[in-house]
């Protein structure tokens, strides 16, 4: 869930990040439970008021370890949840990386939604064009608006990572949304990684339906911190020191940590009123 690799960059072939996470099996990584207690305190939740609805909340922790694929243990991941009456769900998130991996793609969330032809995206961050954190100087904060399934995938001649929104404070897909503790960057797209990665013409890419239905899939990053692109030269992994995530590879550095929020929304809430609810930490 937390720790992913950026999609294959066509200027990151051959000696590459896509290779160095290859080797280090951050591809094929699966979790481990370490520890797991509830209930855990958040902070004013006892006021009632997180999510915008009194009541009950539930909020529990869970530890999990992070291997690869030869069992090396790649990553520590302590969890908080915390779901309130509304239905929103809070996910904080410390990750402790392990300093023999290489600098990371992205920390953040995945998920797959289930959506329909004419869902609209709409998003309070930079746009309206993609952009990342060494790459956008041509684009505008201000709310922005776009359909996934029509613009939510720019079609370079081979498939990969595209799409990106940095400075993000919320994003709404349909009767969805996302915000984030501190801003973030978020693609949108009816194309998985795995399906990017295994394309190399455009005619190649497959989009997932859900259970073997005839519905329609998005795929959702949303990432606190995102390595830059780099595209100095085309032979060699060229990312700029200030844009790559490495930090776990020094002495003394804190874990990577990150918070969002999940909310459903109904016919008469609005993005714009959702984003003023607090956001709540666990204490």
């Amino acid at each position: 869930m937390c720790v992913e690799v950026l999609g294959l960059v066509d200027v990151r072939a051959g000696l590459s990040f896509a290779e160095r996470w290859a080797n280090a099996g951050l591809d094929n990584l699966h979790f481990l439970p370490a520890e797991s207690n509830t209930p855990l305190k958040w902070s004013l939740a006892e006021s009632g008021e997180a999510g915008g609805g009194g009541g009950p909340l539930l909020s529990f922790k869970v530890e999990s370890l992070a291997l690869n694929k030869s069992q090396h243990r790649v990553a520590k991941l302590i969890t908080h949840y915390l779901i309130t009456p509304t239905g929103e769900i809070g996910i904080d998130v410390e990750l402790a990386v392990e300093k023999w991996v290489p600098p990371l793609g992205r920390v953040g969330l995945r998920l797959k939604l289930r959506a329909n032809e004419d869902d609209e995206l709409s998003w309070l961050g930079r746009g309206p064009g993609e952009n990342y954190p060494d790459r956008h100087q041509g684009v505008f904060v201000g709310v922005h608006r776009s359909r996934p399934f029509l613009d939510g995938h720019v079609p370079y001649i081979r498939p990969q990572e595209n799409g990106s929104h940095g400075g993000c404070h919320w994003a709404q897909v349909g009767s969805f949304m996302v915000r984030g503790g501190t801003p973030f960057s978020f693609r949108c797209s009816p194309y998985s990684d795995e399906a990017l990665a295994a394309a190399t013409h455009q005619t190649d890419l497959v989009t997932d339906a859900p259970d073997g239905g005839a519905a329609r899939a998005l795929e959702l990053h949303v990432d606190t911190l995102m390595m830059g692109l780099g595209g100095d030269d085309s032979w060699s992994p060229s990312v700029h020191p200030p844009y790559l995530l490495n930090s776990h590879r020094s002495r003394g550095k804190p874990a990577y940590k990150y918070q969002v929020w999940l909310t459903p929304m109904g016919p008469e809430d609005h993005a714009r009123d959702i984003a003023r609810r607090p956001v709540y930490r666990p204490v």
